[in-house]
């Protein structure tokens, strides 16, 4: 049970609309994600169809990072081979780099996987951050829903 803020007593809620659960100051009577009514501590069934549910949000979520990570992973596997043709672009005369051939078909290859491989690192970054707040919270609410039940966090 969490700690009372200033004296005022906190009780464990849900909301009736979205399913969050939350420790509120008593007398709340407004959902703070999404302002609906409040209910008091649910009924072990309707906790039971909660977790069930979260539990099933963490494991899409988690689904949904594992596909980010592949993206992250081939857009540096694409980085590095876009940087490797970089290389072989390089004009050499007598040893010696003077520039890059931009006409050349290594420096075409280079800057096609250069393109997509930073495309592809950039949103399977921006999805494993959104995934990885959506697994937090999903993580959140599970311990909610233990701490009201006096469980232990495990399914």
């Amino acid at each position: 049970m969490p700690k009372k803020k200033e004296g005022k007593k906190l009780v464990g809620v849900y909301c009736l609309t979205c399913g969050h659960v939350e420790y509120v100051e008593e007398g709340t009577s407004a959902c703070p994600v999404c302002h609906n009514e409040l209910k008091a501590k649910p009924s072990q069934e309707e906790a039971k169809k909660f977790s069930v549910k979260v539990h099933d949000d963490r494991t899409k979520w988690t689904e949904k990072w594992n596909s980010a990570m592949c993206f992250v992973v081939l857009g540096s596997i694409g980085l590095i081979i876009g940087a490797l043709f970089m290389v072989l672009s390089m004009q050499k005369v007598r040893n010696q780099i003077v520039g890059i051939n931009f006409a050349s078909f290594q420096f075409v290859v280079a800057a096609l996987f250069l393109a997509a491989g930073l495309a592809a690192f950039a949103y399977g970054l921006y999805k494993v951050i959104v995934a990885h707040q959506a697994i937090k919270r999903a993580n959140h609410e599970i311990e909610l829903v233990a701490k009201l039940y006096g469980k232990s966090g495990a399914r």
